[in-house]
């Protein structure tokens, strides 16, 4: 009597959701389409994962419709029609998820043993069958009839799913059967040649069954080793659930109910020493387990199933373990290799963005004196305790992070994540023997305005002045859009600090003036969101380039470059932050994109590891100007440094010039005395002003003696 009164309660609940759905046809539709596991009777106990996948989906945001049909093949669902039904109502931004299998086995005739059956494989042989009414059946292979799904399914603007088929209750030597070889390879190719994607749901399932063991696996199968009861369906469901979180590139990852961001994943790094964020969705009202480290603790999702907590502070661990979240409703996230330690987040345009791989050495030409080995060592000693979060590009008003989630380093991670954050963290992580992840989230060609919110311009007495309203444009680039799909859904993840390189575009528009108080409310706003008011922020000066050679639409001079590092520099009275140097790492002046990105790498692992990792005794930056005193016809500079002042080629620093009251520079004789410079130049008999570097191909011998090159300045401007 229960069963039955259970049977008609889920009828009654689907017929309400289907006149739910009939209300709110906007909602996009799952199909689901597949043999008897997926869809059986329930009245005899057997139930398919299909029934119960809609338990972890949001219903108000997505329908479910489980066409699938106990006995049928991917031959029969199509030949009795059953595909052209689901075809008339597809439409795009529906989903099509097939799992098919179990019922292809058997050589394809027209027999009652038979006429299910299908060619083996995902070739295009086929054979053709005569009926006994004359009929002629066209018989394809089972990776052929997927591929019908998958495209013409992609013809109607739907996203196909292939799964491959459950493990059925089959053990040998304590391991359950898979269908790697067969059916669940054919799945994947089929998916793989037709543009699909893929949930290997046999080796999911059949782990889970490994580690359950075949005696409580056999509670699951009470009929037979095929049909699962209500609780194997419910393992089953959850298995492609799983299988849909690995694939958070796949737009139904976004319709999971009980779900975590894409910044949480197995192989990540969470921050030490901070309590650590962990947020995500959840059935309303109920509440959400994390444990991880000897931790567990416990919050209840709101109204609108948000939830958040925090795990206590801990010491850096280069162990790997596992962070399971639970559900109420026992639907659980296991995320694998999670370390403790440091987490940077490397943002800016194309030079931040600038991937690793051997083709920089073939950019950077020797006469640098660079050392080459650096480059062989990164590529042969690719430490697990380094991770990264590559967030592909997305321009959206909307926040939606693209990402594959966490990774560890090789070489076709390092073809796509920034250069410069891998160098740094590299030498972080093995002078300290701190883990470091980084997140690399940069857009070539982008200016400082998208990275920040536009909510940050609203509420920026220096700037507010150019907001017009919710959306204001400043030169036809929005403000925010980065910062709504590259950053805002990684928050409020708990990081260390930021690495910074961007302006090149900002120069383009000759925007000096404005761009030291964007760029403070950039670091403001993003210490506000991280929760860190002392957040470190590394920023990297732009290279010589010919810019007065470029054909922008505002016109430069040789002196536009070096007004911006003065832009540039003057953030430097910001709290907790610093700057790096690149005017000597450059060889071709023509190129905006200087090479040697592990050189970049290293001045900012400097800055980090004497400011954040006690390295005291550390040089993180060259000679930057203090002072100046006249002395007659001579000027007298100091400069901030502890290590002293050299030339790189031993001779006299060069790039000085002088002007006296007229404001005519010439070029200025210079030499190291002690711990200054003295300038003087034979036509300037009263010097008022000095200018270093101040061309866009300044290049200066000037640095300290860890050669550190001396930022460029002008005085009296």
């Amino acid at each position: 009597m229960k069963k039955q009164q259970k049977i008609l309660a889920i009828i009654s609940f689907s017929f309400l959701l289907m006149a739910f759905t009939a209300l709110k046809d906007d909602r996009p539709t799952l199909y689901i389409i597949g043999d008897s596991t997926v869809r059986n009777s329930m009245s005899n106990g057997q139930w398919g994962w299909g029934t119960l996948i809609s338990e972890f989906l949001d219903s108000s945001k997505i329908a479910v419709s489980n066409q699938a049909m106990a006995g049928r093949s991917t031959r029969t669902f199509i030949k009795e029609k059953r595909w052209d039904k689901i075809l008339a109502t597809l439409k795009k931004g529906d989903y099509v998820i097939m799992q098919f299998g179990h019922n292809e086995g058997s050589k394809p005739d027209t027999s009652k043993a038979g006429y299910r059956g299908v060619l083996k494989g995902v070739t295009e042989d086929s054979v053709s069958l005569t009926w006994p009414d004359g009929s002629i059946e066209v018989v394809h292979s089972y990776g052929w009839y997927l591929k019908k799904f998958i495209k013409e399914a992609k013809a109607k603007g739907a996203i196909p799913i292939v799964c491959s088929m459950i493990p059925r209750n089959e053990f040998r030597e304590g391991k359950v059967m898979r269908s790697d070889k067969d059916y669940g390879k054919w799945a994947k190719e089929a998916a793989e040649q037709a543009g699909a994607y893929f949930i290997d749901l046999n080796s999911i399932t059949a782990d889970k069954y490994d580690a359950l063991g075949d005696v409580a696996v056999k509670q699951f199968f009470p009929g037979d080793h095929t049909h699962t009861n209500e609780a194997g369906a419910r393992v089953n469901a959850q298995s492609v659930i799983s299988g849909l979180r690995a694939q958070p590139n796949c737009p139904l990852y976004n319709f999971i109910q009980f779900n975590i961001p894409v910044a949480f994943s197995s192989n990540m790094i969470l921050q030490r020493e901070k309590p650590v964020v962990i947020w995500g969705s959840a059935p309303a009202a109920k509440s959400v387990t994390v444990s991880f480290a000897n931790q567990r603790k416990t919050v209840q999702a709101d109204n609108t199933g948000a939830w958040k907590l925090f795990l206590d502070p801990m010491k850096a661990s280069t162990t790997n373990r596992n962070l399971t979240i639970y559900a109420e409703n026992k639907d659980s996230i296991v995320l694998k290799n999670i370390l403790v330690g440091d987490v940077w987040l490397c943002s800016g345009q194309s030079n931040m963005e600038y991937t690793y791989d051997r083709k920089i050495k073939r950019y950077a030409l020797p006469k640098r004196g660079e050392d080459f080995q650096e480059l062989e060592k990164a590529n042969n000693n690719k430490s697990k305790n380094i991770r990264y979060l590559y967030v592909e590009r997305l321009n959206t008003r909307q926040p939606y992070l693209p990402s594959v989630g966490w990774v560890d380093a090789s070489d076709t991670v390092l073809k796509y994540v920034s250069a410069i954050g891998y160098f740094f963290a590299k030498e972080v992580e093995a002078s300290t023997s701190v883990p470091i992840g980084i997140i690399s989230s940069s857009w070539g060609g982008t200016r400082i305005e998208p990275w920040i919110p536009d909510w940050a311009y609203q509420n920026s007495p220096t700037l507010k002045d150019s907001v017009t309203g919710p959306n204001f444009k400043v030169d036809g680039v929005h403000p925010g859009q980065m910062f709504n799909s590259m950053i805002k859904p990684m928050l409020p993840s708990t990081i260390k600090g930021m690495l910074w390189y961007q302006g090149e575009s900002d120069l383009n528009i000759h925007d000096h003036a404005t761009y030291p108080a964007k760029f403070e409310l950039l670091v403001n706003t993003y210490r506000d969101l991280y929760v860190d008011q002392k957040m470190p922020v590394y920023y990297v000066q732009l290279a010589p380039h010919l810019y007065s050679k470029r054909k922008d639409p505002l016109p430069h001079d040789v002196y536009k470059l070096p007004e911006f590092w003065e832009a540039q520099s003057a953030s430097l009275n910001l709290p907790k932050v610093g700057m790096v140097v690149t005017t000597d790492l450059v060889d071709n002046l023509g190129d905006i994109h200087p090479p040697y990105k592990w050189v970049v790498g290293h001045r900012l692992a400097l800055q980090a590891l004497a400011k954040d990792y006690g390295f005291k005794k550390t040089v993180f930056s060259g000679p930057a100007y203090q002072s100046m005193r006249i002395k007659e016809d001579k000027i007298l500079l100091s400069f901030k440094s502890d290590a002293g002042l050299k030339t790189t080629d031993g001779k006299a620093p060069n790039w000085f010039s002088l002007a006296g009251a007229d404001g005519v520079f010439v070029e200025a004789n210079a030499s190291i005395e002690g711990k200054k410079i003295v300038l003087q130049a034979a036509t300037v008999k009263q010097p008022t002003q000095v200018r270093f570097g101040w061309h866009e191909t300044a290049q200066p011998n000037l640095v300290n003696e860890a050669g550190l090159p001396a930022l460029p300045f002008r005085t009296g401007n």
